[in-house]
């Protein structure tokens, strides 16, 4: 059977039952809408689009004079040689390079997290979580932040030193 033959044979389907067409072709039209929606969804706000790609991030445990490169889906606080380690978050202001912030999980969100596999599994997990159970503070402070409280939000906010407009995130490759 050529396509020529094959295409008359489904046009003459379609004449004798038309609902079957409008079916497949409503069906089509939802496939096409959730692939658009699933395509064009993005990551949380808070997450840079490498936390998805499986780039790595920075881990310090001396307020960033010295950092170690991970993945992301290390939980910190973590041990590492006697000393606790941070997610520390890099960002370019004009041609100098700042510490913007520092991360951690609450106890109850690192058991969490902890209790699944390293991996995409516990990438997904840390996106389930989003804000809740993580904890932020500025270089030299002292006082953990909830990161889903206003003053969390305000210390991932990095400016660049003018105020003109946010800092660019840095991620190591």
């Amino acid at each position: 059977m050529d396509l020529r033959s094959l295409m008359l044979e489904i046009q003459a389907r379609v004449r004798a039952k038309p609902a079957i067409a409008i079916r497949i072709g409503i069906a089509a039209v939802l496939v096409l809408v959730l692939l658009i929606i699933v395509m064009t969804r993005r990551p949380p706000k808070q997450y840079p689009s490498s936390v998805t790609s499986g780039s790595n991030c920075y881990y310090t445990a001396d307020e960033g004079k010295t950092y170690d490169v991970g993945p992301w889906s290390w939980v910190p606080p973590y041990e590492k040689n006697g000393k606790t380690f941070v997610r520390m978050y890099k960002f370019q202001d004009g041609n100098n390079i700042k510490i913007g912030y520092f991360e951690k999980f609450t106890d109850e969100a690192h058991a969490t997290l902890m209790a699944v596999e390293e991996g995409p599994a516990r990438m997904a997990k840390m996106s389930d979580l989003s804000n809740a159970g993580r904890l932020v503070k500025k270089p030299g402070d002292t006082t953990w932040t909830p990161r889903s409280s206003e003053e969390g939000k305000a210390i991932t906010e990095v400016m660049t030193s003018e105020g003109r407009g946010r800092a660019q995130p840095i991620f190591p490759k």
